[in-house]
């Protein structure tokens, strides 16, 4: 028994000293190692927030709102948290089902008769379930690039999803898919005459006390204290307009608070309940834990229901994160120990909103430490200097060939479709050519010559990049068409266009 006791003293002291030396840390350590990656990666404000057993053990904001402006960024500040709406998504979707209103597995043409998929197969089968767990056969960002911040409707979002070629058979492979979210969301208003936007913001934000938290893009531009949207893009870092993409409203559009967010995380480790009160149903929020797709079975690493979910040392953790433009997200949470950690940014090209995360949960969570800030900043500089050689390289040659320029440019010229995007014109203007982007009126691109028939294409939103387009002819020498590629961020694969 005294040796029972020996063992239980020696294990307090082990726990206290591992607090002293967590707290230390943070009290020591936390804001040099922000402060050194925020001026390195050149992230203008950031936002942090740690909740452990039921309360906000930590919550700091740093930077400002505008780069070069001196107005700082506190705890009340709106950034946008991209797909982290998706998990305020798949709540609603649960929450409804809990309600009697509709079901997980309800076929989507029960309430959306018009749906449909390439495949005729899967147009029949497709279910909420598939939607929002990410296995209807589509690439990663698979049809962003014509969804994202374009002019085009929610309606003519999902009517596009038919010119959407699949990449994988149905239900096998993990593919995520922005425009399967927003058809989640459409439901909503076939099920219950609210949209998706009414739902969230009664049945979420105002029991949650999210008093700042906003469902849409269209309500920035009238928001007080916001922090705005920045780029590093072609090594300077500049100011973004406001994202407008509530044509995917549920899969990406919320904005929050720090605070606010933290509402959102105490409620999900107390399954529903907030402040005391069961704000939503203790199975409504199991089942968005709940595994649904395999998305690598090594590590047993999954799709829940607007969650990743993963094992890391046998505990469970939910995460996710969000990337619109000029904005980065990420949170986290590992429910048997109350513990989840929010990184809110407002810039788009940083790794700091996830070693950030990473870093707080090893701390938290008393693990060996690890510099994961340092790790994380050094492997994002060497990806920087890649993507500076890659455009040098290209303007390079851009420069060589600057001589060899056509003089009969025009015969590039013209209108050209892709069955998915719809049309693009490439236009002759002061001896260059331009390209046009029918849905995308901020898109309009420049092209250089580089050799033959390949031109560098320099967006003029940063979002969408600097990369080569080629252009293609036929037999006879013609041009019949051309081959247009964005930003990975958007979306990976290219885009093959007709002339019409």
């Amino acid at each position: 028994m005294k040796f029972y006791r020996t063992n239980l003293i020696f294990a307090a002291l082990l726990f206290a000293q591992t607090l002293v030396a967590q707290a230390s840390w943070i009290r020591d350590s936390l804001d040099i190692y922000i402060a050194r990656s925020m001026k390195t990666e050149q992230v203008p404000g950031l936002a942090i927030a740690v909740v452990q057993d039921g309360k906000v053990v930590l919550q700091r904001t740093y930077g400002v709102l505008e780069a070069g402006k001196t107005e700082a960024v506190d705890a009340n500040t709106l950034f946008m948290i991209g797909s982290n709406t998706k998990a305020y998504t798949g709540t609603a979707i649960a929450l409804l089902e809990q309600e009697g209103k509709l079901t997980l597995d309800d076929k989507v043409r029960k309430w959306l008769p018009k749906f449909q998929l390439h495949d005729a197969c899967a147009t029949s089968m497709v279910t909420l379930r598939d939607l929002l767990c990410h296995r209807i056969g589509m690439r990663t960002f698979q049809g962003d690039f014509t969804f994202w911040g374009s002019s085009i409707s929610r309606e003519e979002v999902m009517e596009k999803m038919a010119a959407l070629e699949p990449a994988f058979d149905f239900r096998t492979r993990f593919g995520y898919c922005n425009s399967a979210f927003l058809t989640a969301g459409q439901v909503i208003p076939a099920a219950t005459g609210q949209t998706w936007e009414q739902l969230v913001r009664a049945r979420i934000f105002k029991p949650l006390k999210m008093d700042r938290a906003l469902a849409l893009s269209a309500e920035l531009p009238s928001a007080s204290n916001l922090a705005k949207p920045h780029a590093l893009y072609d090594q300077r870092l500049q100011q973004l307009s406001l994202p407008t993409i509530d044509n995917l409203a549920p899969a990406g559009s919320i904005s929050l608070s720090v605070s606010d967010m933290t509402h959102w995380l105490l409620m999900q480790m107390d399954t529903g309940r907030y402040g005391g009160v069961q704000v939503l149903p203790k199975s409504v929020i199991l089942k968005t834990w709940d595994m649904n797709t395999v998305v690598n079975p090594r590590n047993s690493y999954g799709y829940g229901l607007g969650w990743f979910i993963a094992y890391p040392e046998g505990k469970k953790m939910l995460d996710h994160t969000g990337g619109v433009d000029g904005f980065l997200s990420a949170s986290a949470f590992l429910p048997e120990l109350r513990l989840g950690v929010i990184v809110l940014t407002n810039s788009d090209n940083n790794s700091l909103y996830a070693s950030l995360r990473d870093q707080l949960l090893q701390v938290y969570r008393n693990q060996p430490f690890s510099n994961k800030i340092a790790e994380a900043t050094a492997h994002w500089q060497e990806n920087e200097k890649q993507e500076v050689a890659r455009i040098a390289q290209l303007r390079a040659s851009v420069a060589q060939n600057k001589a060899q320029t056509p003089s009969n440019l025009d015969v590039f010229t013209g209108n050209y479709s892709n069955p998915v995007y719809g049309d693009i014109k490439v236009a002759l203007e002061k001896g260059f050519l331009r390209v046009y982007l029918s849905h995308h009126p901020r898109g309009t691109a420049t092209l250089e010559y580089m050799g033959e028939d390949n031109f560098l294409c320099t967006f003029g939103t940063p979002t969408l990049g600097i990369q080569p387009m080629v252009f293609k002819r036929d037999a006879k020498g013609k041009v019949k068409g051309l081959t247009l590629k964005v930003n990975d961020f958007i979306e990976y694969g290219a885009y093959d266009f007709t002339r019409k």
